[in-house]
This record gives C-alpha cells, sequence and structure tokens, in this order.
C-alpha cells in the first residue's frame, strides 16, 4: 500500500497538469460557422424543414449533430430525436461562390441522439432534416394549418463541443403568416443571430396569420402580449393586458431592473388542447397554454396566475440559477439540487405578486397557501423525501411518461409545492428574527446581485455563476442577521414540518388543525390560517408588510 500511495502521489502533478492542458485545449477550440433555415411549406404534413449550414475552419474528420434529450424549463427526458427524419447531408459552397457542385456526404446515426457526418476534406457542409411536430405545450412543437409553434430544443440540432459558437436563424414563413418571438427588433423580421445555441433553444416562436399583440412600458422596457385564441375572447383581451401590466410592475418593484430591452407574453387560449395548458420560462419571452377561452373566468385568471409565475422566472431560475442550469449537457438528465428555489420559492411569489398588483385580496392569497398546506402535509410523499432530493429527481417527477409501474406517488413530493412552503415560511422567519427588518425579498435581491449581477462568468452562456443550496443558506443569514442553518437542516435537507405556527405568528395568524375523512373514507387533517385573537398594532403592521412587501 505504501509503494501504491507513493506512485500515485508522484503522478498528481501530470494529472493536473493534463487536466488543465485539455480544459485549455477546449478552451482554444475554434468557433464554426452555424446557421439554420426553418421551413414549414405543407403545415398540414406537421412537418418542420430544417437545413443547417456548418462552415469549418478546416476540414474536419467528423462532425456530430445532436438532438437534446430534454428542454431547459422541463426536466423529464423526452428524446425530441423521436421526431427528427430524412437526416441527409452534402458538401456546401462558400458564400461568395454561385456556381458550385453539390455532393453527397455521409451521414450516419450513431446512437438515439447523434448523427456524425463525413465531411470528406470539405470544411463546408449542409445538412437537412424534417422535423413531426404536432403538440402545443411549452415541451414541444406544433405545425398544422393554424399555426407553427416552436421550441426550439425540439427543431434544432447542435453541432457537439460548440454549443457556445455563435448562431444565426432565418425562418421562412408560409404567404401572409406573420412572426413574433422574444427578440423581435421589427415586426417584419424573419432572421436572427444568437449569441449560443443554448439562447437560440430559449426562443420560442409564434408563426401564424391572425394572432394579436398589444404592447405597453414599464420603466423604458417594452412589453408585448401576443394572443392567439382558438375560442371567445369575450371582449376581455384590453383587460388581460392591463392586469399583465400590474404583474409586470408590481414585480419589477421588488427586483433589480431586468437585462432586456423587451419581452414578449405568448399566449394561446386552447380549449380542448391535447396536450393540456402549460406555462414555461424563457431569458425574454414565456410560452403559455391555457385549455379555457379567454372569455370564460378560468381561462382569464389561470392565464395571469400562469404569467405571475412565469415572469419571476426571469429573475429566478433564468438569470439567477442552481448550478446545473445552464449551459445544460442534454446527452443526460438534469442534475442539480436548487429547483425547489428556482420553481417552488416562484411559485410562492407568482402567488404574493397577484396580490401586490392588486389582483387577488388577502382572503384569495391566505386561502392559496393554506391550499398549499393541505395538499403537502397530506401527501405521504412529503414525509420521505427532503426538497433537496426532490430537485434532484426532477427528471421523474417534471411531467415524465411512466410505463414503470411505480409507488412515485406514495414516496416523492414536486419541488414546486414543497418550495412553496419552504419559501412561506422562510419567508415569515426571516422576518420574525429580523424583527420585521429583512425579509425573503432581500434575500432574493441579494442572491440576484451576488450570482448574476456582480459575478464573473462562469461559462459562455450568461453573466454571472450558478449557486448551491449552501450559497443560498449563506446569503439568507447574512440578510437575517441570524443563524439560519437549522432552517436549512430540518425544513429543507430533511423532512420535518415547516415551522408555521412560529412563522404565522408573527403576523397574526395561525394554522388550526382538524381530523377528518374524506368521501372515499381516508382519513385526512383539515388546516386552516385563521386569525389569532387580540393581536397587537405592531404585528397588524408586519402582516400588512408582508402581504405588501415592505
Amino acid at each position: 500500500m505504501d509503494h501504491l500511495f507513493q506512485f500515485v502521489v508522484r503522478q498528481i502533478p501530470l494529472i493536473v497538469l493534463t487536466f488543465l492542458f485539455a480544459a485549455n485545449l477546449s478552451a482554444q477550440i475554434s468557433p464554426f460557422k452555424i446557421s439554420y433555415e426553418l421551413g414549414m411549406s405543407n403545415p398540414a404534413s406537421h412537418l418542420f424543414e430544417v437545413k443547417m449550414r456548418i462552415e469549418t475552419p478546416s476540414p474536419e474528420s467528423a462532425i456530430d449533430l445532436q438532438m437534446p434529450r430534454w428542454s431547459p424549463g422541463r426536466y423529464a427526458v423526452v428524446d425530441f430525436a423521436k421526431g427528427v427524419q430524412e437526416v441527409r447531408a452534402v458538401s456546401g459552397c462558400p458564400a461568395n461562390v454561385i456556381d458550385c457542385l453539390s455532393a453527397p456526404l455521409e451521414a450516419t446515426r450513431i446512437d438515439t441522439q447523434t448523427w456524425r457526418i463525413i465531411p470528406r476534406q470539405q470544411n463546408i457542409i449542409v445538412v437537412t432534416y424534417k422535423v413531426f411536430a404536432n403538440n402545443l405545450s411549452g415541451t414541444h412543437s406544433q405545425l398544422d394549418e393554424r399555426h407553427a409553434n416552436f421550441n426550439g430544443a425540439t427543431i434544432f440540432m447542435y453541432v457537439a463541443d460548440h454549443k457556445q459558437d455563435l448562431v444565426q436563424l432565418k425562418i421562412k414563413p408560409p404567404a401572409n403568416w406573420k412572426i413574433i418571438n422574444g427578440r423581435m427588433g421589427s415586426a417584419n423580421q424573419t432572421e436572427w443571430k444568437f449569441d449560443d445555441y443554448d439562447v437560440l433553444i430559449d426562443t420560442p416562436t409564434e408563426i401564424a396569420p391572425n394572432w394579436t399583440v398589444d404592447e405597453f412600458r414599464v420603466d423604458g422596457k417594452l412589453y408585448r402580449v401576443m394572443v392567439h385564441s382558438f375560442g371567445d375572447e369575450g371582449g376581455k383581451r384590453p383587460q388581460l393586458v392591463k392586469d399583465i401590466e400590474k404583474i409586470v410592475q408590481a414585480q419589477t418593484a421588488m427586483m433589480p431592473a431586468p437585462d432586456y430591452e423587451s419581452y414578449t407574453f405568448i399566449f394561446h387560449f386552447a380549449p380542448r388542447n391535447e396536450s393540456g395548458g402549460d406555462g414555461m420560462e424563457h431569458l425574454n419571452s414565456t410560452q403559455i397554454i391555457e385549455t379555457e377561452t379567454l372569455a370564460s373566468k378560468a381561462g382569464y385568471e389561470g392565464a395571469l396566475s400562469t404569467a405571475s409565475h412565469e415572469f419571476f422566472h426571469v429573475w429566478n431560475a433564468k438569470r439567477l440559477r442552481p448550478v446545473g442550469l445552464g449551459p445544460w449537457d442534454f446527452t443526460r438528465p438534469v442534475n442539480t439540487r436548487g429547483l425547489f428555489i428556482a420553481e417552488g420559492f416562484t411559485n410562492y411569489y407568482g402567488k404574493m405578486m397577484q396580490h401586490r398588483a392588486g389582483l387577488w385580496t388577502n382572503k384569495q392569497l391566505i386561502g392559496s397557501y393554506n391550499g398549499t398546506i393541505n395538499f403537502i402535509e397530506n401527501s405521504p410523499g412529503s414525509k420521505l423525501i427532503s426538497a433537496v432530493e426532490s430537485s434532484v429527481i426532477a427528471p421523474f417527477l417534471d411531467r415524465a411518461s411512466q410505463i414503470q409501474r411505480t409507488n412515485l406517488a406514495n414516496t416523492v413530493i414536486s419541488y414546486y409545492p414543497k418550495g412553496e412552503l419552504i419559501a412561506l415560511t422562510l419567508d415569515l422567519m426571516v422576518r420574525k428574527r429580523s424583527n420585521g427588518k429583512k425579509s425573503l425579498d432581500d434575500v432574493m435581491r441579494k442572491m440576484y446581485e451576488e450570482f448574476y449581477l456582480n459575478s464573473p462568468k462562469d461559462s459562455y452562456y450568461l453573466k454571472g455563476r450558478g449557486y448551491t443550496v449552501e450559497d443560498f443558506e449563506k446569503v439568507t443569514t447574512g440578510v437575517a442577521e441570524t443563524d439560519m442553518s437549522d432552517f436549512f437542516k430540518r425544513y429543507i435537507h430533511s423532512v420535518e414540518v415547516p415551522p408555521y405556527d412560529e412563522g404565522l405568528a408573527f403576523v397574526g395568524l395561525k394554522l388550526t388543525r382538524t381530523d377528518s375523512i374524506s368521501l372515499a373514507g381516508e382519513k385526512f387533517t383539515a388546516y386552516k390560517i385563521e386569525d389569532l385573537p387580540n393581536v397587537s398594532a405592531e404585528t397588524l403592521n408586519h402582516r400588512n408588510n408582508w402581504l405588501k412587501g415592505k
């Protein structure tokens, strides 16, 4: 053992040097010129037509193209390559050459998501393929006679080891169809440049003849509200836009100014949509599908609730992000421990911001948190899995299809509601321990400034760097000016019931518990948030500050 130990020790400098050389070599990979052209000549076929042009500094022995196995914001493994067909490759022509003979090139599928192109001493290749797309959702794409709507991860292959390269996109819409996405510079724009592949696929796009768009400005930023209705609007669209503006005002009042010039809400009101409703966050936009008409109460209120949640992702998840959320490795499932913050805390603030925008009453807000408590505390999985572990197994939970019979319904809980209640109690506990001087709002602002605005880039992707759960604990402790490690240990890393009573009491509320029996004959505990009797004026002031974000 001593000889083996000495041998390993002697090899450490060599191992370190090898690692550094490999890292430096990776950083010096010459960029490719990559462009995409997207056609849709026969919408009824549900087939998008993709032409991908790749120009390399010098001929490569082989070029691998890959389709993502999953998409940012939806962490279940979907394997988008299942929609790809008819992959072909030919040699390409230099941009300044008109007459050029193309030659077929080998394009071989080497695994479920990868095609290998053999350029044969050519430094320009053109790859064409088609993608079948007929699911309207934040995860997938759809092309039919009504419209084209795409999530880039389902459509565009990337060049392995070159996701960091600048890419260009040109869209060729059918006649009289118009285009909108979160990066429109003009109404008639059909071409874009993106800093890298990850930003390209983070730009969902709607192409159709008959959507509407309304605009407003908040703090100098332009906001667009695109509505594509497959049903009656009931004259509610103007009010929808006004209420979304109130949500934007409430959220931008809490968080630092967002670093974009424009943001687009893409709404589909699609009754009987086979893929169901959905909402998906993006850097400069959100894609929202409601399965009720805009004219209906459920459709209208659902649209606002989803918009409030997704817009808070501008800060939380898209820019302030836990380690693992960008840049991404699409060859394997995502691995991150902080989705209870990225999604669960966004659940909490999505609701809170509807109240601060004047759209929800105190009763509606507290009633909604109350409903989440009833769900979580009566779910067996909440007693078996922590918020951190729930985040780690997101690929099993985030609308993942389960052919295998499992016991997940009884052994896990989603990081959405679990994180929402952690945020609720953490907010109240920070307020209590600081005697109302600090709150979770301060923690979120501090995290955004420290890990996004003021931190060096940790990759090609965006400014800033990913944070760990331990980073979040440290910042929370610093803001509260009291040790919060016990809270994180008991309620975040473990499965203890959050301190509802202690937190709610600070704002003059209590949580009552009543043993009940459901209609199915199952026992459960009914929880209800109620007023504490005889609370002081100071306590009521703390409640008012909590609800209004003071």
